[in-house]
């Protein structure tokens, strides 16, 4: 790629962003952002495997909001109601890294910890018990997640079920 297509092509990703964050600052909290919506309104690609969709997510995310994905549909943005959810969803997520640190934790432990110096040992132990506590604030989150799912009643997540704010 020439220095020319190079830039060209950087300034059209530039153009996308912002014609997205644009669009993205029009709209009001809880509005659902489907991707073919988003694709006729703007003129940007949101074909799978193409950049738009990241660049409509990081649009969002510049536009200092969050959302919900709708997997195959867009993105939902966060309103009053959807917020505890999707905190909680982010939280989980910690948790899944958390596991996978916590099993890499005991396999150190196990293997090296008589090796390590008495700064790295209590280094390790001290990492040991911030997973805990992760683990149980993550616990306490899943169990509000669970809370809120009962008292909606579990709408599923279909387009049809979310409404324009």
């Amino acid at each position: 790629m020439s220095k020319h297509q190079l830039a060209a092509s950087l300034a059209r990703a530039s153009e996308d962003y912002l014609k997205l964050l644009n669009y993205v600052q029009t709209k009001a909290p809880g509005t659902l952002l489907e991707y073919e919506q988003v694709e006729r309104s703007t003129g940007v690609n949101m074909s799978r495997g193409q950049l738009g969709r990241d660049k409509l997510r990081r649009a969002i995310l510049r536009s200092h909001r969050e959302y919900e994905v709708i997997p195959n549909v867009g993105y939902c943005l966060a309103k009053a109601e959807t917020g505890t959810r999707i905190v909680v969803k982010q939280l989980m997520t910690i948790d899944g890294r958390v596991r996978r640190a916590e099993k890499a934790h005991k396999v150190i432990q196990d293997s090296f910890l008589f090796q390590m110096t008495i700064e790295e040992q209590k280094g390790i132990l001290f990492l040991g018990a911030m997973f805990g506590t992760i683990r149980q604030i993550a616990d306490q989150a899943k169990a509000l997640r669970e809370e809120q799912r009962t008292i909606s009643g579990g709408t599923p997540q279909l387009p049809e079920n979310f409404r324009e704010a």
